[in-house]
């Protein structure tokens, strides 16, 4: 349970990117493109969306990470291509452009929601374990009352291991007033 709990920890802290900002195509155009900004572009088909359903995610020289939403891969392009033209870019210095499917981030959402999932089924498998007396049950009965309270929910004795010491109390009393 705790090896699981540090790779989901080490996972956030070497793969966590922050979250991409989104613009608009004028401030694509003005802010990014013609001051020479972007290092990379990827386009990433979006499956969540029936009529924008691409991504264009920005990379500048910077590290700044942005979106803008756009309709088709191949009118994006052609504008681009245009605009990289209109500069006097020549085909060499073209910003770079990749174009792929959403599925590599599904896997890695995939993997995480898997190990978040293991992570709560053996949280509850340690309460079931402790309001069960580590005990495993064999389903037969002793046939004799016991007096201990192992388990008992929230309040009686035990329960998750007797998490706040709130059981019963085994002191036993000698001497002293019978009756």
């Amino acid at each position: 349970m705790p090896l699981l709990g540090a790779f989901t920890a080490a996972y956030f802290l070497f793969f966590y990117q922050k979250p991409a900002e989104e613009i608009v195509f004028m401030d694509f155009y003005n802010e990014y493109m013609l001051k020479n900004r972007i290092k990379e572009i990827q386009l990433i088909k979006d499956k969540r969306s029936e009529v924008f359903n691409v991504r264009a995610e920005l990379l500048t020289h910077d590290g700044e990470r942005k979106y803008l939403v756009i309709n088709t891969i191949d009118s994006f392009l052609q504008k681009l291509d245009l605009v990289q033209r209109e500069m006097g870019k020549q085909p060499h210095e073209f910003i770079p452009v990749k174009v792929t499917n959403d599925g590599d981030k599904d896997l890695k959402s995939n993997l995480m929601n898997l190990a978040i999932g293991a992570m709560f089924i053996g949280f509850f498998y340690q309460v079931y374990k402790g309001r069960n007396g580590n005990k495993p049950s064999t389903g037969k009965k002793s046939g004799k009352p016991t007096d201990d309270k192992k388990g008992g929910g929230m309040f009686g004795g035990g329960g998750m291991n007797d998490m706040f010491g709130m059981s019963k109390s085994n002191a036993k009393q000698f001497g002293g007033e019978e009756g």
